[in-house]
């Protein structure tokens, strides 16, 4: 069954390392108090995460994340992306309307329903997924949202190739058909 991410949920400022990225960055003491210039590198981490979510299939920090799609027939569902730590809600879509379904649980990185599910259902599943807090976060991969924020902001291309192989082993390797 494919599902692709419909939406996350929001990632505050006082999650993101704002001062990590102003050392990182060798911004002089008191650039808080520069106007907009919190705005500015909170926008750049935003993006920088995302953008580091997008390429591994990973959600870094945790929050619920909503996916939606149609099922392709049978009882387990993959998932798009991980660390999942719970299954939320499941709802699908027969033809009158989505209804919750009770009793899938989470099993891998997959989930298993009670019963198969017939080809082309719609599909909403709810899950908690990410590491946890920006501490929690494996040390390359928080690295990695750091070196794509600074190049956001200096422009500096000469970052992509070390930053490819910074998240290299981080990558799902998917064989076969969809999964």
């Amino acid at each position: 069954m494919a599902l692709r991410v419909l939406s996350s949920g929001a990632v505050t400022a006082a999650d993101l390392p704002m001062a990590g990225l102003a050392a990182r960055m060798r911004m002089p003491d008191g650039w808080a108090t520069v106007p907009d210039m919190a705005l500015r590198l909170e926008s750049q981490l935003q993006s920088a995460l995302a953008t580091t979510e997008r390429r591994l299939g990973r959600v870094l920090l945790r929050r619920q994340v909503t996916l939606g799609g149609t099922a392709e027939g049978g009882s387990f569902i993959a998932l798009p992306v991980r660390p999942v730590e719970a299954l939320v809600s499941i709802e699908v879509d027969r033809g009158a309307g989505f209804e919750v379904v009770s009793g899938a649980r989470l099993a891998e990185e997959r989930i298993e329903l009670p019963a198969p599910l017939r080809v082309g259902y719609a599909l909403n599943v709810v899950i908690e997924a990410g590491h946890g807090a920006w501490a929690d976060i494996p040390a390359d991969l928080a690295q990695v949202v750091l070196l794509i924020a600074e190049r956001g902001e200096s422009g500096d291309g000469t970052l992509e190739p070390l930053i490819e192989r910074t998240i290299a082993p981080f990558r799902a390797l998917r064989l076969g058909r969809r999964v």
